[in-house]
């Protein structure tokens, strides 16, 4: 189990690795905590500072190209900036927070183009059209393919950030949802992912949606 001070090191690790690809822009700190106090949200009991580590954790065993992995971190970083659970628009108002921050740290505006693709990626309505995006896309989705017991928590984690919502809208709604993934040809986009973690997440998601049905 992560101690906050543990995960807050851990973050800033990932973080100072990202700002040295950038050229260590000198409002990186400040950008840093910034962002670690969007994920420290109380109502954020998944999508929070650990998830972020844990997709960046995974970003970085990819075989990506340095620059690649700037913009795969950024867009990680940056996909849950904004997050209620209430709102539909949650990756549009993340753009808008990761545009001013991509200012401040005085990156490219083509810089922030990508990001932004990259951000809306992880919405899932329509395929990725670049292995970026299939990628951010799958990183947004590695969970699905945890060990049981992590996907158990996951679980547990989305229904307590829906916990206004009545127990038989929340079992439709998130029946929806996963079947939108189950139903695919194919839960991840890319050959490492497929490889990795697709057996497993379709074995919990067919697990998870007889849950919800029961």
């Amino acid at each position: 189990m992560f101690t906050g001070v543990v995960e807050e090191n851990k973050a800033k690790k990932h973080w100072e690795t990202l700002m040295r690809s950038l050229g260590n822009p000198h409002m990186g700190d400040i950008v840093f905590r910034s962002l670690w106090g969007r994920y420290a949200e109380s109502h954020r009991a998944y999508h929070n500072i650990r998830r972020i580590i844990s997709m960046l954790d995974e970003l970085y065993r990819l075989n990506e190209s340095h620059g690649d992995q700037a913009v795969l971190g950024l867009g990680v970083w940056y996909h849950n900036a904004i997050y209620d659970p209430r709102s539909e628009s949650n990756e549009a108002k993340s753009v808008v927070v990761a545009t001013m921050d991509i200012k401040a740290l005085r990156q490219s505006v083509s810089l922030g183009e990508k990001v932004t693709r990259l951000i809306m990626a992880t919405q899932h309505k329509v395929a990725p059209a670049n292995h970026l995006s299939r990628t951010i896309a799958d990183l947004d989705l590695m969970i699905l393919g945890a060990p049981p017991e992590a996907f158990d928590a996951y679980e547990r984690a989305i229904r307590k950030e829906y916990s206004w919502m009545p127990e038989a809208k929340f079992r439709a709604e998130r029946s929806r949802v996963l079947r939108s993934f189950f139903e695919r040809p194919k839960v991840y986009l890319t050959q490492r992912f497929q490889e990795k973690f697709e057996a497993a997440a379709q074995g919990n998601l067919e697990r998870s949606l007889l849950c919800l049905k029961a």
